[in-house]
């Protein structure tokens, strides 16, 4: 990936020019070196280069690994860790913090390169496979959401459609005894009461009880 920036995190000065000129001479863009670990997270953080170089054995409160794996995992952004010797506890310890690569000194420019093109490849790849299932996810959970709506729809048509068969019902029995009542009305032996036409002083109920007789 030509052009790509890098920033190189390295308290040996002889080493950390050494490692710039290589690297400018393969078309990359370096970024002004570092000599501690919280430099390096703090940069990182702010210019946000394309992958960092940084040596396990600095020294400060946080040394070359543990500022890597928190520019690695907080940051997202690709690492290459760096040391001068194999030092199997350094390396195991390295491997927990999931560098994107491991340089052991002194390399070339070959070796240089090949380190960090491939380190870019990887984090690319898996930069575009995250956001491939991030961009499925977001189709499905689409996908549920109407779903949802759809199904809230189909019950709200439902409710409607009860609530008219109810106001239907209502009417014809409305209707029903609207007309029984005009019904009533046209026949000459009722008379109807009301508040405006309470009932007449002769009007007297009628009450009759009947018992049968053995």
């Amino acid at each position: 990936m030509s052009n790509a920036s890098v920033l190189i995190v390295e308290d040996s000065e002889e080493l950390s020019t050494f490692i710039s000129e290589l690297l400018t001479a393969s078309g990359y863009t370096v970024l002004p070196t570092l000599s501690s670990g919280e430099d390096a997270v703090r940069v990182a953080g702010t210019s946000k280069p394309d992958i960092v170089l940084i040596d396990v054995s600095i020294g400060g409160i946080l040394d070359g690994i543990e500022s890597g794996g928190r520019i690695s995992e907080d940051l997202g952004i690709p690492v290459i860790f760096l040391s001068g010797y194999t030092d199997e506890k350094a390396l195991e310890r390295a491997k927990t913090k999931k560098p994107s690569g491991y340089l052991i000194k002194p390399f070339n420019r070959a070796e240089l390169k090949a380190s960090i093109e491939i380190a870019l490849y990887k984090h690319r790849a898996d930069a575009g496979v995250e956001g491939s299932l991030s961009a499925s996810a977001a189709v499905m959970s689409k996908n549920v959401s109407h779903a949802g709506s759809a199904s809230e729809l189909k019950e709200l048509r439902a409710e409607i459609f009860r609530l008219k068969t109810e106001i239907n019902e209502y009417r014809e029995i409305i209707d029903s005894l609207n007309r029984g009542l005009n019904d009533i009305r046209g026949r000459e032996d009722i008379i109807f009461i009301t508040d405006n036409n309470p009932a007449q002083p002769e009007i007297k109920s009628d009450f009759r009880l009947e018992f049968d007789s053995e």
